[in-house]
């Protein structure tokens, strides 16, 4: 190291640290802990310092409040239009799509939704306003279908923009944030769906809630175990959904990183519905299906296999042979997953999934859509983009892929015929299993046409008749029903 580097080490110990004033902009007292002024500048230059400079806002021990403003009269009619009021649209909610992804606190949700829908008129919670009008879209899709909602999703839309423009990001904005991107994945709005799980976790990385010990947070943290338990809902919701919106895209970065081993999973639903506290396992301790967790903590693992599948088909690896003994691996772990799961799911003989717990579909469903992924990527050695084809790694992760499509194509047919036993539009149905059954049918209707085998046919009609079963309420079944025959 140079003389001049370590007289300018000298003088920089010597140096007087001066910290910045009390004000940022001549707009906020920074001395006040948190608190704001009515007037949206004050608001808006500390959300300003927050992302200017986090280390100042953390340092003064700042914090964000949740704003207040009048939304327009246009919102309150689209809340309370159509049949019904929204007491009844929040009752359809939280019998029809709620099970399948439960990230609202249910006793949170009534007590301030019901209030706030009073409050026509006055100063709300903007974010709140959003989260209702979502609320309406999924009622009235879940149990009337997707026809007729194009006007509500506008209105939806236009109203994410109002709170956006507003400088409003709060945990609610990304609970309805998240629901859309649910809306708009079922109905195979592209490309909105995929930027709209993006913003997901973006807002996500802002609010802090993907590392609540660890990163600064811009609002103060909860001391409710509900609030905390809702939060924690809602990040693995965002790390659900950014996995499976790049299903079919070939080399696409996830938005977020994945879930870590010590992070905890969703505790019970009976639980958190009635808010009361119980232990909730991390993702390390939780691998295999024998664990009693909640259906929605075994989507969260069906998710984070979905995670470590398009990892090990996208990242190119330095050393062939361990690529192939991963694919092995992966293949031995969702095999173990995927049955332990359809045991618990089945409570008669028939095998079907259907008859069992509903809220597990959605865990089977993507445990089902990274297996093919897995399979499809090994059982043709002519396609693999790697030097070392025909080394006794890849002939066994070959053999396997070739055995396991057939048996998870079997499965999925199963799976479909249990979802046309029961009435879709009663039950309700995650938007999530729809991936898998198109996959197993392009794969039979394949089969079909190198085999000419009648009964491959057959299998490719029960599919496609479950998808169309499944577009009453969700559109992109029907889309992709057309896409796979």
């Amino acid at each position: 190291m140079s003389a001049n580097s370590d007289d300018h080490r000298s003088l920089a110990k010597q140096a007087h640290c001066e910290y910045p004033s009390g004000t940022f902009g001549g707009i906020v007292d920074l001395t006040t802990r948190g608190s704001l002024s009515s007037t949206g500048d004050s608001h808006d230059s500390l959300s300003a310092l927050f992302f200017l400079d986090t280390w100042l806002f953390r340092n003064r021990g700042l914090s964000m409040t949740i704003r207040q403003a009048r939304m327009p009269t246009e919102f309150w009619v689209a809340i309370n239009s159509g049949p019904g009021s929204f007491g009844q649209h929040l009752n359809r909610y939280f019998t029809m799509v709620h099970p399948f992804f439960p990230i609202l606190s249910k006793r949170r949700t009534y007590r301030l939704c019901l209030h706030e829908s009073s409050l026509e008129g006055e100063d709300v919670d903007p974010a709140l306003v959003l989260l209702m009008l979502v609320i309406c879209l999924l009622s009235t899709t879940a149990s009337q279908g997707h026809l007729g909602t194009g006007e509500l999703y506008s209105q939806v839309k236009h109203c994410y923009s109002s709170v956006e423009s507003l400088g409003v990001i709060t945990p609610r904005v990304l609970q309805a944030a998240l629901l859309i991107a649910y809306w708009e994945v079922g109905s195979g709005v592209y490309p909105a769906a995929y930027l709209s799980v993006g913003l997901c976790a973006r807002l996500g990385h802002a609010l802090g809630i993907h590392r609540q010990r660890k990163v600064p947070q811009m609002f103060p943290r909860s001391g409710s175990w509900v609030e905390v338990e809702e939060l924690r809902r809602v990040w693995w919701g965002v790390m659900i959904f950014d996995k499976y919106v790049t299903i079919g895209l070939i080399d696409q970065p996830f938005s977020c990183d994945d879930a870590h081993p010590e992070d905890m999973l969703p505790t019970t639903e009976s639980s958190w519905d009635q808010g009361e506290p119980s232990v909730s396992p991390s993702l390390a301790v939780s691998g295999d299906a024998s664990h009693a967790i909640s259906p929605f903590a075994r989507l969260c693992q069906a998710s984070d296999l979905l995670s470590r599948v398009l990892r090990h088909i996208n990242e190119k690896p330095s050393d062939t042979q361990f690529w192939y003994k991963e694919g092995i691996q992966l293949h031995y772990l969702l095999d173990s997953f995927a049955t332990g799961l359809t045991l618990k799911s089945s409570q008669d003989q028939t095998n079907s999934i259907l008859v069992g717990d509903r809220s597990l579909h959605p865990a089977v469903g993507v445990v089902y859509s990274a297996q093919m992924l897995l399979y499809d990527t090994h059982t043709c050695a002519d396609f693999d983009r790697l030097s070392g084809v025909g080394i006794p790694e890849q002939l066994e992760m070959q053999k396997i892929a070739l055995a396991g499509v057939k048996v998870v194509c079997t499965a999925v047919s199963g799976f479909a015929r249990g979802i046309r036993a029961r009435e879709v539009r009663a039950a309700g149905i995650s938007p999530l299993v729809i991936n898998c059954l198109y996959e197993a049918a392009k794969y039979y209707f394949w089969y079909y046409r190198e085999t000419n085998n009648p009964e491959l046919l057959h299998e490719v009609t029960e599919i496609t008749l479950a998808l169309q079963a499944i577009a009453g309420t969700w559109a992109v079944a029907g889309m992709v029903a057309l896409s796979s025959s």
